[in-house]
């Protein structure tokens, strides 16, 4: 990977960040091959060929038709919103590691700010979300004018219906995203990246300066850090949002192995680690091995428990590869090759 002017320290945090953005790009590009954003419609009338748009909708609602319509916003919207999202983090991460943290600032606000409450609000309440959505109301559609309370409720009852729960406080993520006053959140930093003077209260430009623009190589490395800190929670909890609008409407193929799911709090143990926000990742590790030993993978060639050491499991994150520490057999889960302990 190209870390540009990235110093060493938040590469990891980089890293696992993409790693996580690669999981909702495969969900994206994976769901369209398989055609689960798309709605099919058992005609009880005759059809206009070619019909689409605002006369599609006309004639769908009035050969009653409304369920499928309020399907396909629901699809549609899952997609788009996320696909948006994904546009905007990709070029934020880019331009973090190029030292265009300014830009990298600007670029994540609108996902974290604004997609992701959206997919938040489509889980939590879709009969609401989707009556916004068609209705010409623009103050009831905009996420600026919504209240503090209601954004926390959609947040909370949105991590509800995730398969994880709320595995963090909801208040926390609500915090992260939202509230200026919060120490360590992006509302500050997204104020003073897109505007060069701000006035609110802890937030007001210093004397002779403009905000950002002045930056000295402390201030960057101060910028690195807020950009990193919680960044990477903040994308698994749109991954856990995500899998569960998808997981209503497709499921995925059994027939496969998928490790991703441990390979992530792998990933997030090590982040944890390194990071020190105070989390502690003992018993990340423990859920780990917990899933490891019920799926039962021992080696084949010296009946070991496979991963049984973190070098192993840190090689299963890096390169998606099941190593025996105890004969060195391994698998490659991309490829499908084996490869034969060493002599």
């Amino acid at each position: 990977m190209d870390y540009g002017n990235l110093p060493e320290q938040f590469r990891f945090s980089h890293n696992f960040s993409f790693f996580l953005h690669d999981q909702l790009v495969s969900t994206v590009k994976e769901g369209a091959k398989a055609d689960i954003f798309s709605v099919q419609v058992v005609a009880n009338a005759p059809i206009q060929e070619g019909l689409g748009g605002d006369e599609l909708f006309k004639w769908m609602t009035e050969n009653g038709h409304r369920d499928e319509i309020k399907e396909m916003y629901y699809k549609q919207l899952t997609a788009a919103l996320l696909g948006d999202f994904l546009n905007f983090l990709y070029e934020a991460l880019r331009c973090s590691a190029k030292g265009k943290l300014t830009v990298a600032y600007a670029l994540l606000r609108k996902p974290l700010k604004e997609n992701l409450l959206y997919l938040e609000w489509l889980l939590a309440d879709p009969e609401d979300m989707l009556t916004v959505f068609e209705g010409d109301e623009l103050k009831a559609k905009s996420i600026s004018k919504m209240s503090e309370k209601r954004k926390l409720e959609l947040i909370t009852l949105a991590m509800e219906k995730t398969s994880l729960g709320d595995w963090m406080q909801p208040k926390l993520m609500y915090d992260l995203r939202y509230n200026k006053q919060f120490a360590f959140g992006y509302e500050d930093l997204f104020q003073k990246a897109n505007h060069l003077v701000t006035t609110f209260p802890g937030l007001e430009t210093e004397a002779a300066n403009f905000n950002f623009i002045f930056s000295t190589e402390e201030a960057w490395l101060t910028q690195w850090e807020g950009f990193y800190s919680y960044l990477p929670l903040v994308i698994m909890h749109t991954i856990d949002v995500v899998e569960a609008l998808v997981s209503s409407f497709a499921k995925r193929r059994d027939d496969e192995l998928d490790l991703t799911f441990v390979r992530t709090r792998i990933g997030f143990a090590h982040w944890v680690d390194l990071r020190s926000n105070g989390l502690g990742s003992t018993e990340l590790m423990t859920e780990i091995r917990s899933i490891l030993n019920e799926l039962d993978l021992d080696c084949p060639n010296c009946t070991k428990p496979v991963l049984s050491d973190n070098e192993s499991l840190f090689k299963l994150y890096e390169q998606n590869s099941i190593v025996c520490s105890g004969c060195g057999w391994s698998f490659d889960v991309n490829t499908g090759v084996e490869a034969a302990a060493a002599d």
